[in-house]
């Protein structure tokens, strides 16, 4: 599953990728957490945009006291009730530079961040909904390639740039759309231990991704 993540872009890395005509002013942040705000995206009119919405998706028959849904399953996302209506139209592109994991050892959770190479910007598949409670996205999940496999079993499927547009295309049918996250190569992304402050939500800068026993 993908619970916590990082977006600490350049904004002109954010327009360059993404194609985007305009771009909101992104807040760095490095501890992105269920129910907070971040950017997504997704097609307005048949331009891209960039819009703030609530991490953790609520279909609008979801009750207000029910757990959003932060991720999504590729293997069922055009089946379940919950996505289904999104998958169809409703795609999105969350921006990126990283992902967090807790790896148990020696009884305890260690976290990692895990991230491209070269720390560049890239992005997770998503949806986006209309719901009860304003705005909400939620991000695609896959099986783990080989090389992150011992972290964890699940991983947020990374979108490669060529297939952004078809990915974000209104006309395209569900179908195709499953076929193209299923043709998605997995990425090359770099594994780096990092403190336990990331543990907790409050905090938040970029200690937070430094390699472990490189900060106080």
């Amino acid at each position: 599953m993908c619970g916590r993540y990082s977006l600490s872009p350049q904004q002109v890395d954010l327009k360059q990728l993404f194609l985007l005509e305009e771009l909101p002013e992104i807040q760095t942040r490095y501890n992105i957490a269920p129910t907070q705000q971040a950017p997504i995206v997704h097609l307005r009119d048949d331009r891209r945009v960039c819009t703030s919405m609530r991490w953790g998706l609520q279909p609008k028959w979801m009750k207000t006291e029910q757990r959003p849904l932060i991720n999504a399953r590729v293997e069922t996302v055009n089946e379940k009730p919950s996505f289904r209506n999104a998958f169809r139209k409703r795609r999105c592109m969350v921006p990126a530079t990283g992902y967090y994991e807790w790896v148990r050892q020696e009884g305890l959770k260690q976290p990692v961040h895990i991230h491209m190479a070269d720390h560049q910007v890239f992005s997770f598949a998503g949806l986006w909904e209309q719901g009860p409670n304003g705005s909400s996205y939620t991000i695609i999940t896959t099986e783990a390639s080989d090389g992150l496999s011992s972290v964890h079993h699940r991983m947020p499927l990374v979108l490669e740039p060529m297939l952004f547009s078809r990915w974000l295309d209104h006309d395209l049918d569900p179908d195709e759309a499953l076929e193209l996250l299923n043709t998605c190569a997995p990425p090359a992304l770099s594994i780096t231990e990092v403190s336990t402050a990331v543990n907790s939500v409050r905090n938040d800068g970029p200690h937070l991704v430094a390699p472990l026993g490189t900060t106080r």
